[in-house]
């Protein structure tokens, strides 16, 4: 089962952000796509290396509850289904975290 996480982040990637990340690589075969709001702060790119990440191909500038926010998630779901072609897409943020375990996850 091929998993596409969508995040759209803003922030610095702080520890929270890194655990998330850390915890989605553990499903087998799973793709994160980041959309990441450069005008806001700069993204650790060393992250690209550790973990299977894709960054968004269009940025957009983000704001609380502003329209662009659905222009990046929807342009990063049609980018995954396009590159990985995934049977799930789950939308995250970057203070999200799974609290159930993998398996359970995947049952689901």
């Amino acid at each position: 089962m091929k998993i596409a996480f969508i995040i759209l982040s803003c922030d610095y990637p702080g520890n929270h952000f890194t655990r998330l990340l850390e915890r989605l690589a553990e499903f087998e075969d799973s793709v994160i796509y980041i959309h990441h709001d450069y005008n806001q702060n700069d993204f650790d790119k060393s992250l690209l290396n550790r973990f299977n990440i894709v960054m968004a191909k269009n940025n957009y500038v983000t704001y609380w509850s502003h329209i662009n926010n659905v222009k990046a998630t929807w342009d990063l779901i049609k980018q995954a289904n396009e590159e990985c072609k995934p049977d799930w897409t789950i939308t995250l943020t970057p203070t999200c975290y799974p609290i159930k375990s993998i398996s359970q996850i995947e049952i689901f």
